[in-house]
């Protein structure tokens, strides 16, 4: 759980680097920051989940969370479009990229929060 928290806070960092800074290195540690965080996402959202929930509940949500990765490459790509065409930036779109991973970390958390209450022992 943790490490998920982690990657997603690379993701933040990443889209950081892109709204202030316009230098190449700082484009070198967005590739980094994104890298780190989208090459863990297959390995670890999988793992964590198998270990949460049982086989016939995980599969419902591997294919609920393909679907939307789907949607996500599709939608993410026109919802930059758009943003650069209407307002010449594309810093409004890093904001709610931004805005959007702060929102997975909290839901993170709290699933972290009921693992952790309902495996600790009741006296």
């Amino acid at each position: 759980g943790n490490v998920i928290i982690v990657a997603l806070a690379c993701l933040i960092a990443a889209n950081m680097f892109l709204i202030l800074h316009h230098q190449t290195i700082y484009f070198i540690g967005t590739g980094i920051g994104f890298g780190i965080c989208f090459y863990s996402v297959p390995a670890l959202i999988p793992t964590f989940i198998s270990k949460v929930y049982n086989a016939t509940l995980a599969t419902q949500i591997f294919a609920g969370g393909n679907i939307m990765l789907g949607f996500g490459a599709v939608f993410g790509n026109i919802f930059g479009g758009v943003t650069k065409e209407n307002f010449g930036t594309f810093k409004i779109y890093y904001i709610s990229a931004i805005m959007a991973v702060l929102v997975m970390m909290v839901l993170c958390y709290m699933v972290m929060c009921r693992q952790q209450a309902n495996s600790s022992p009741v006296r």
